[in-house]
Formats: structure tokens, sequence, C-alpha cells
């Protein structure tokens, strides 16, 4: 069945774009104005990449003519849309199909069941993406991104957001121990985890391989020496778990102003007239630490 699909999807595809491409240097061979055929051919070519496109959008699906799996109809639930087979257009089809392949994909990698979050189809803005979250994790705090680039290949950074769910959630209580009034731990994406196995995640499998930039935004009356002695505390229970981390503690002026940092605009509070005192955390590889 694979290789059926892989047939009626590549080689009419392939076979118009030939064709476009043989008609295209015929009329460019041809006697007359230069510009004028130089345009025809460029119509030529542009038809035919827009017909080969179209032959996978619209056609391909229908052809195939594949039946809905359980999970399919999960997922057209999901989306609102009819889990009759005849009542989905083309493109709907294969929007189902393609989520549903890469969930599969990410179940197979990790040995672990995952749920549907959001779907992006490929455009000229950009490659095909899915996100999802583990069926035991958060959606809000585990979200997993997988891509689709040009070849086909899929990839993923499901180690990434489990071990930074779990680096979330161990490092509130250190902090907040001694940040005792309004505090919250924002995690940037400028991070990574060599995580083999994400399935059992721990701070154990962390250890060496985690690497993280966050920030602590807090409100209320600090002192410099107050601030420092939180990113000691985070300093050395990062040093014992063996994680690797840049860690900014910034106070804030204005309640309201505390109140509506999220992890999409985080970083305009970063700078400005309500930024108090800032202490810099640095956790490096070798255990060791330098705080500013």
């Amino acid at each position: 069945m694979e290789n059926y699909e892989t047939l009626v999807t590549s080689v009419p595809a392939i076979i118009i774009l030939a064709i476009g491409a043989l008609m295209a240097f015929r009329v460019f061979r041809r006697r007359g104005f230069r510009l004028l055929r130089i345009g025809a051919a460029a119509l030529i070519i542009g038809a035919s990449f827009s017909a080969a496109y179209y032959w996978n959008l619209w056609v391909t699906p229908n052809l195939l003519n594949i039946e809905l799996t359980d999970r399919q109809v999960e997922l057209l639930s999901q989306l609102d849309l009819p889990d009759e087979l005849s009542e989905l257009s083309a493109s709907q089809k294969k929007a189902v199909q393609r989520i549903d392949e890469m969930l599969t994909y990410l179940e197979d990698k990790y040995d672990m069941d995952f749920r549907y979050l959001g779907y992006a189809a490929e455009d000229s803005w950009g490659g095909e993406k899915l996100t999802a979250f583990p069926a035991d994790g958060n959606p809000l705090t585990e979200i997993v991104t997988v891509k689709r680039d040009g070849l086909g290949v899929l990839t993923d950074d499901c180690a990434w957001a489990r071990a930074k769910a779990l680096y979330e959630k161990e490092a509130k209580p250190v902090f907040e121990s001694s940040l005792k009034k309004n505090c919250s731990l924002i995690v940037t994406h400028n991070g990574t985890a060599n995580i083999a196995d994400v399935k059992n995640i721990s701070l154990k499998k962390m250890h060496r391989v985690f690497q993280a930039e966050s920030v602590i935004f807090v409100h209320g009356e600090y002192t410099k020496s107050q601030l420092k002695t939180a990113a000691e505390a985070v300093a050395k229970w990062a040093s014992k778990n063996g994680l690797i981390l840049k860690v900014e503690i910034v106070q804030l002026d204005g309640k309201e102003i505390f109140s509506t940092i999220t992890t999409r605009n985080y970083q305009k509070f970063l700078q400005g007239e309500s930024v108090g005192i800032r202490v810099v955390c640095n956790v490096w590889s070798d255990g060791t630490y330098t705080i500013k």
C-alpha cells in the first residue's frame, strides 16, 4: 500500500513537470520575439508546477480511497469535521492523514501516546508542522513540535519539551523558598536536551545534557543581596543535578505589570523603566557557577 501511495503521489507529478519542461523548451526554441518566447516558457513551467501541486492536493487522496482509522475519526471530531470520508474535501482528507502519520511517528519513536494540539499544512511561508503533547503530560507545558522538511524528513523537539517541563516543576520550589513574594519562572527556548529515553524523564537523565536560559521575574521589596541569595540557591541545586543554566532574576516595579507576563511577551519586560534590580547566574558544565 505504501508503494502504491508513492506511485500515485509522485509519478504523475513528475510526468506533469517533465511535459511542462519539454513544452517550455520547444516554445523557447522557436523563432520569434525573444521576450515573448521566454515569457511563454515561464508560464508553461509555472502552470506545470501548479498542476503537479494540485494533483497531490486534490486528485491523490481520492485515487487512494483510504478508509478512516479510529484515530482519524477522533481527529475529525477534534477538528469539528464530518466523520464520513465522502463528506470531506481532498485537502481535509490529506490533512487528517498527515496528522495521523506525524502522531504515529512520535509514538513509534518514543513508545508513548500523544494527543493532537494543532497542525499547519505546508505553504509558501514554511514547512508542515504539528503540535502535540504526551497523553500523560500537561498540554500547557509539554508542547511537542514535529516538522516535516522539503524532503519529507520528520524531526521533533520532544526531548526538550519533556526536560523543560520537568525543570520548571523541580526548580520552582527552589527559588520560591528564597523569594517568598511574587515570582514567576519563564524558560526561554534557547536550550538543548540531548536525551534519548524521554518516556520516563528524570533529573538524573538530564545530568550534563540539559542546557537552558531562564528568567525569574520578582515583584516586591528586595535587596540585591537577597536576590543573590536566591540565585545561589538555584545555582547549588542546578550544580548538584548537573544542569547547565543561565538564570536571570529581574525585579519589576508594579504588581499589575507582573501579572501580565507570559511566555510570549516576557522579553519586553527585560528592559525599561519597570526593571529594578537584576542578578545573573551562570551554572557551567563542570558544576561551578558565577553570580553577578
